[in-house]
This record gives structure tokens, sequence and C-alpha cells, in this order.
């Protein structure tokens, strides 16, 4: 145990000394939360709107002065109907609301960015008071993510990079590292048994993935408001994810010699099809029918999906166990394999 301690300790002062690890694995989490928090946002401020009024009413003078109020909305003042086309096409609005003298109200959008377009009518319907007698519209209700913040959407996913980013390409370049230095052979032919030096090179990167994990949660949570419901429930997961991390690493590591081979292999096999697959940026729903098996093999696919549920929507761990134990399987299948094919490794 003192063997195994020391192991530990020297792993811990080699990424200390290293301080290119270190910078990768302390400040690019942040960076990464900051950028997708705060820098990279889907929210929508200040929709160019103007209005038709074609008959006034209490009602309506109530609703536009809360427009001129909110600063989701640039409002612009009231136009003729006969300029709409005109104010569209010229980038004077971006929306005109239609308040006809039957008592309808109709909605007129710039679809020629629809994700604008999509954005503004949600939000005008939200604005609308379903009390009116002015409005036909339906009173819609956003759950969970109300103010419709891109931060709730981004950071799940985020969280599932940033751990394969430090436990897989950090713990697989580590180990390539001592392989192509010759260290790793000085190491295998000491007492201390294989399997004690591999894990002794793990735990340090466990280590440093739960202080990554307190540090984003307490980010997320204080400095962009992200709620915190089921904590004990997200730190369950992440601590399988981390582990599911860490044998995806020493599996990369069994299979290359170089360090510039695990990060290429590390990119091209983790990253994209995580960025692709995962949910995070691209719904996987809207993939071709051929493709939508390929996210049930993805880990951050379960992972995110899972912190989803319990960072936003606060649902009890039980409605996620079915993404906790997809995790636990692929952590066991895959260090089975890393660990069987790395002493594979060792007696050739």
């Amino acid at each position: 145990m003192k063997t195994f301690r020391s192991f530990v300790r020297k792993e811990f002062i080699h990424i200390l000394r290293d301080v290119r690890t270190t910078l990768i694995v302390l400040v690019m989490p942040v960076v990464l939360v900051l950028i997708f928090g705060y820098a990279i946002s889907t929210e929508i401020n200040e929709i160019k709107l103007m209005a038709v009024v074609e008959k006034t009413s209490e009602d309506v003078r109530r609703q536009l002065a809360s427009f001129e109020a909110n600063p989701v909305f640039d409002y612009k003042g009231v136009i003729s109907s006969r300029d709409i086309d005109r104010v569209l096409r010229s980038g004077k609005a971006e929306a005109i609301i239609v308040y006809k003298a039957n008592g309808e109200v109709q909605l007129v959008a710039d679809a020629s960015d629809a994700n604008i377009s999509a954005a503004s009518t949600a939000y005008l319907q939200q604005a609308i008071s379903p009390n009116s007698a002015q409005t036909n519209i339906i009173n819609t209700i956003l759950r969970y993510n109300p103010q419709m913040k891109s931060a709730y959407m981004y950071v799940p996913g985020i969280m599932g990079m940033i751990f394969i980013l430090i436990c897989a390409i950090m713990t697989s370049v580590s180990i390539v590292r001592e392989k192509e230095t010759g260290t790793m052979e000085v190491l295998l032919v000491s007492p201390v048994k294989p399997i004690v030096i591999i894990l002794a090179k793990l735990i340090p990167y466990f280590v440093v993935s739960c202080i990554i994990l307190a540090i984003i949660l307490s980010l997320v949570h204080f400095a962009m408001g992200v709620p915190m419901i089921s904590l004990s429930g997200i730190i369950v997961m992440s601590i399988v994810y981390v582990l599911l991390s860490l044998s995806i690493g020493l599996l990369i590591s069994t299979v290359t010699q170089k360090q510039i081979v695990a990060l290429l292999v590390s990119a091209m096999v983790m990253m994209l099809p995580m960025l692709m697959l995962s949910g995070m940026i691209f719904p996987v729903e809207n993939l071709p029918w051929i493709l939508t098996p390929l996210p049930n093999i993805i880990p951050a696919y379960w992972y995110t999906d899972a912190i989803r549920k319990l960072m936003v929507e606060g649902v009890p761990f039980g409605m996620v166990l079915k993404q906790f134990i997809v995790l636990c399987g692929m952590t066991v299948a895959v260090m089975t394999v890393a660990l069987i094919k790395f002493d594979d490794k060792l007696k050739q």
C-alpha cells in the first residue's frame, strides 16, 4: 500500500510540474463553461418589433406599452398594413404584430432567418396576455427553463466534453508518453504489479476530475443560475462517467504508441462523434433514420441526457436509472477490455 501511495504521489507531482497539462486540466474547463454559458448564446434580445392596429382599445395600448418596456423587444411603433412587406424587407422590423378589427391577433415575422423568426414568435406569444379580449393566441407555458437560457442546454453537454478531455485524452497521452520515453518498461520490471501502476496513473486524473466537477457545478449554479435540485444524482452520474472516460483513455493507450497518434485517435473517435451525436448541439431526433442507432453507443449521449434531466428538470434519480445502468455497463465493458488488452501488450 505504501508503494501504491508513492506511485500516486509521483503522478500528482508529474501533473503539477507539467505546466501545459495543468493549464488544460484546470483552466480549460472554466473557459469552456464561460464561453458556452455567456459568449455562445441562442437567446434573442432586442427583437425589432412594429405593430399594425386596425382597431385600438385600452387592452391594445396596454400591450404595446408592455412591449416598449420589455428589453427583449425593440419596439419601433405603429405602421400601416400596407407597409408590412416594406419594413420587413428593409430590416427595420423582424416581427410585426397585427391587431385586427375583428379582435384577432396575427403575428408576421421575417422567416429568412428561421431561428430568429421562431424565437421572436415564441417570445411574442408569451408576452401577449392570455386574458386579453383582443387575442385568440393560445397561452404558452414554458417549464424548467422559462427564460430559454442557452446555458441550460449547453452546460450538460460541456460537462460531458470536459470529462472526456481531462480523463480520456489526458490519461491516454500520459500513458503513451511513458511508453514513448521508455519509462513505462522501467516501471513494469519493478516488483509492483502492472495493474497497480496503471491504477496509480488513473487515480490522479480521477481526483482532478472530481475537483473540476465541483468547480463547474459551483460556476454554473452561482454564476449562471442553473438549478441543482438533484445534486446527489448529478454527482453520482458524473463519477460513473469519469470512470468510463478513464477506461476509454486506458483503451486508447493500448492501441497507440505515439502521443500525437493518441491525440488524433481521441479527437477523431471521441470528440467529433460526441459533439455531433450526443445531443449537445444538434438534436439527435433530426438524424437520418440510418444514423439513429449511433447515439446509443456514444457515452456522452447518455450522460448529457441524464444530467439535463437531473440539473434542469430536477427529476428524481430513479427517472434516469436507465442512463445510469447503461453508463455502468459501458464502464465495466470498456475497463475489462482495456485491462485485457493492456495485459496482452505486456506479454508480447
